[in-house]
C-alpha cells in the first residue's frame, strides 16, 4: 500500500500514452501536443517530488548536517 502513490504515477502516463489516439503526429513545430491529462499529470509529478519529507535513506543526515552549521553560513 505504501508504493501505491509511485505505480499510480507510472500508469497514469503509460495508460495516457497507450490509449492516444495521436501516436506520431506532431504540431507543426515538431512538439507534442499538451493535453489536460499530460498538464494534470506534470502538475501531480510535480506536487508529489515537492511535497515528499523524509523519504529516502539519507534522510537523517540533513538535519544533523544543518544543526552543525548556519544556514547562511559564508565559511565552507
Amino acid at each position: 500500500m505504501a508504493y501505491l502513490p509511485y505505480w499510480l504515477l507510472f500508469l497514469w502516463p503509460a495508460s495516457m500514452a497507450l490509449a492516444s489516439q495521436e501516436r506520431g503526429r506532431r504540431l507543426a513545430s515538431g512538439m507534442a501536443r499538451l493535453t489536460a491529462g499530460w498538464f494534470s499529470f506534470g502538475v501531480a509529478l510535480i506536487a508529489m517530488i515537492g511535497l515528499r519529507d523524509r523519504v529516502g535513506g539519507d534522510w537523517f543526515n540533513y538535519p544533523a548536517t544543518s544543526k552543525k552549521r548556519p544556514a547562511w553560513s559564508s565559511r565552507r
